[in-house]
């Protein structure tokens, strides 16, 4: 059965766009009040795609929706450790054990500390922080929506071609 029917047949409607409804609800809590967010942008590498890449290995022990959501935030937080300058990055780790209120577990450490060096082996280029992400589940898929800043480069060419096509 389709993913369209499947809503149908349960009274549901067809999901609207993920990226928007994404985009509404953080306008709507006030996450991206005075900031200036893009999402999409023209010419610009998709955050979800990376994200998805990064989290590529730790797949396969994923079995439900809800371990991927937990796997992304645990991938959020150590690709945005890695962009950190080495000093602070272990103090953002240790934080992260304390408002988790977890012991300090070394297996969770080391999962933190391996997906920090893919980070940092795999996708160096790539500055940008993650912001956000949601994950919508769809049925039979899932679609992930993922909210980041520019680096400062990626922001000084964005808005060169924001100035070209005004």
């Amino acid at each position: 059965m389709s993913t369209l029917n499947s809503f149908r047949k349960k009274g549901r409607k067809k999901p609207s766009n993920p990226l928007l409804a994404f985009k509404q609800t953080m306008q709507k809590d006030g996450l991206i009040e005075g900031q200036k967010v893009i999402f999409n942008p023209d010419g610009e590498v998709k955050m979800s795609e990376v994200l998805t890449e990064f989290i590529k290995p730790y797949m396969k022990r994923v079995n439900t929706v809800d371990e991927h959501r937990k796997l992304l935030v645990i991938a959020v937080l150590a690709w945005n450790a890695a962009i950190l300058p080495e000093e602070k990055r272990q103090e953002m780790v240790n934080a992260l054990l304390a408002n988790l209120q977890m012991p300090d577990d070394k297996d969770f450490r080391s999962i933190i500390e391996m997906m920090i060096e893919r980070k940092m082996k795999h996708f160096a280029e790539i500055r940008r922080l993650i912001v956000n992400f949601e994950l919508t589940d769809l049925g039979s898929s899932t679609h992930l929506s993922v909210a980041s800043t520019l680096d400062k480069d990626e922001e000084t060419a964005f808005s060169q071609r924001q100035r070209r096509i005004e």
